[in-house]
């Protein structure tokens, strides 16, 4: 087979090239141009990274890669490719397989947090893994971990429960990190996002602060974590995430009407699949953050913030801090490039009203900024960006919404019950 230059296909080393390349080194090794099958859940921003995957008809797999069981195609005739795949052919010629978003786990594709994969977001069941005995937990705040039985209350706090990485989970996990590259995207390579501060100042700050973390990431040294903190939605209280949006915010309330004063049961089941991935990558992120820490680079610090209109306060704590400065940090699939299609765009400024600019805007409420720093990383490729997001326009906002909540008869009236049961003096 020939290789392209730099090309080794060294044991273990996963076969990543551009759409562009694939494509000359298919034309040179066949000597003729492939019929491209592309199938559903795969952008053309996805096309710089495209990952070769084995599939029988190509033969014995190189040592360390994993061999693609299910069909390659959709459709009895074969005219496109199965959803998550770009599949190379020509008459005569064995088909070259490839993917963007996906790892292959027990000989079948298995989409990484893909929500357009629509034959695993929509058709698969929700999994779980029973957890076994000792139930392990962790300190909030010195992070010990023990036996949940006994490590009730740490450090004036309840501690979270853990869960073990399950074994695709690991195994998806071990894959990104032989494939990940930190590298800082600056502002001006990414679409217009609403609510971003046009201060010099912010702007100047942000990207130090990417450049700065870029050289940081570059030297660490990454491992697949042991453990992820599980997340369980009964809770004894209102949390920041409760405000975005009025749904959450009603069941935290009766959640914590219902739960008040009470030791909540331990969780006998974790997540596989997508929502899996999703806290792994959480918990890599937050160990990250404890390498990132030094001299400008802190650990974020609780903060509190008080609504006046429900009389509740809410308290949460930003990952990171940069010469002072709160940084909540999300990640997202791929970054939010100008050459994102239009229906794309929209969905990301949504994303951002709806799931980033509540919790920012307490943030910075809650240490009196205009603008504190949103870093946003690609659970795909590792790239990076860092924004300066302000909350000029969209504090009054929330705060016009949390105070219809509050004047709503049926909301007005689990509020009550609740500022008895917390002791909250209403008038």
């Amino acid at each position: 087979m020939n290789k392209l230059p730099g090309d080794l296909f060294t044991q273990g080393e996963i076969m990543e090239k551009t759409y562009d390349e694939w494509h000359k080194w298919f034309e040179s090794e066949y000597q003729t141009e492939p019929i491209v099958l592309r199938g559903k859940g795969i952008e053309d921003s996805e096309l710089q990274k495209l990952i070769r995957v084995w599939v029988p008809a190509n033969g014995v797999a190189p040592a360390g890669e994993k061999t693609l069981g299910q069909g390659i195609f959709s459709g009895k005739k074969k005219k496109n490719a199965a959803d998550g795949l770009i599949v190379f052919r020509s008459k005569g010629k064995t088909p070259i397989v490839f993917t963007t978003n996906s790892i292959i786990v027990n000989n079948k594709l298995k989409f990484v947090d893909k929500k357009s994969a629509k034959s695993d977001a929509k058709t698969e069941k929700p999994r779980s893994l029973t957890l076994k005995k000792p139930f392990l937990s962790r300190c909030r705040d010195c992070k010990e971990i023990g036996d949940s039985k006994t490590l009730v209350e740490h450090c004036g706090r309840r501690p979270k429960q853990l869960a073990p990485l399950s074994k695709e989970g690991r195994e998806w996990f071990e894959t990104f990190l032989k494939t990940v590259k930190w590298k800082y995207v600056k502002v001006d390579k990414l679409m217009t996002i609403p609510n971003i501060s046009k201060s010099n100042e912010a702007l100047a700050i942000a990207e130090q602060a990417g450049m700065s973390l870029e050289k940081i990431m570059s030297k660490l040294e990454l491992q697949c974590p042991e453990h992820y903190e599980l997340f369980d939605r009964k809770n004894t209280h209102i949390r920041t995430s409760n405000l975005k949006g009025k749904k959450s915010f009603i069941e935290a309330l009766k959640s914590s009407i219902k739960n008040h004063q009470k030791t909540l049961p331990l969780l006998r089941t974790a997540p596989v699949g997508v929502i899996e991935l999703g806290h792994i990558f959480d918990e890599f992120l937050s160990n990250m953050c404890d390498q990132v820490v030094g001299e400008i680079w802190q650990k974020g610090s609780k903060i509190r913030y008080y609504s006046p209109s429900l009389k509740i306060a809410v308290s949460g704590t930003p990952d990171l801090k940069y010469s002072g400065i709160p940084i909540e940090m999300k990640t997202v699939n791929t970054l939010p490039y100008q050459n994102i299609g239009p229906k794309k765009k929209v969905q990301f400024r949504n994303k951002m009203k709806s799931n980033y600019m509540t919790q920012l805007s307490v943030y910075s409420k809650s240490v009196d900024r205009q603008w504190i720093l949103l870093l946003l990383i690609s659970r795909e490729s590792g790239e990076f960006t860092i924004l300066p997001m302000s909350n000029e326009t969209y504090l009054p906002m929330m705060e016009s919404k949390l105070l219809k909540w509050s004047q709503d008869s049926a909301t007005a009236k689990l509020l009550h019950e609740y500022h008895q049961l917390k002791g909250v003096v209403e008038n």
